[in-house]
């Protein structure tokens, strides 16, 4: 399955391209975790540790961009861009900080999408840390499937928008 192979890369492809320069006098942490279809296992044992001030999850956006598919709820276009996550069942994502995601993406030029969704996230974690916990992902169709679909474009965003985020967060 794509998910979380997908986020991993996005994730590793940002790390492998972050200029040091950028975070200088800050702490930014990369962390891949597991478990987290099966309880957020591998999460809560780094929120025990870590106690960061915000959390960028990155994770799959489940999107019912199918033909099938009630376009009523989570329907974010597959190939139209990243996701900002304002709302899924285990956290609700700040508004300031949504206009701050998107600030960032539209000085860069990094297409973005809001979205709603069922299921949670690896952020969640941290809340009960203090941590603001704000999503971001890339929408895919027929998830935990074995055909999957996303777009190489999504990906590429939510790699733009992770490298924007590290040197434009404040």
């Amino acid at each position: 399955a794509v998910d979380d192979r997908a986020g991993c890369a996005a994730l590793l492809d940002a790390a492998l391209r972050l200029n040091p320069a950028l975070v200088k006098g800050r702490t930014v942490t990369f962390a891949w975790d597991v478990q987290e279809e099966t309880g957020l296992f591998g999460a809560s044992e780094l929120a025990k540790t870590l106690k960061p001030d915000y959390v960028f999850a990155i994770d799959t956006f489940v999107s019912t961009d199918s033909p099938l598919e009630s376009k009523r709820f989570g329907y974010l276009p597959v190939g139209k861009g990243a996701v900002v996550r304002a709302i899924d069942s285990s956290n609700v994502t700040p508004k300031t900080e949504i206009l701050k995601v998107l600030a960032i993406a539209k000085r860069r030029a990094i297409p973005i999408q809001v979205g709603n969704s069922r299921g949670g996230n690896d952020g969640s974690a941290f809340l009960a840390g203090g941590a603001v916990d704000i999503p971001l992902s890339w929408p895919g169709s027929y998830a935990h499937s074995l055909i999957e679909k996303i777009d190489r474009s999504d990906l590429e965003a939510l790699t733009n928008l992770i490298l924007a985020i590290v040197a434009e967060w404040k």
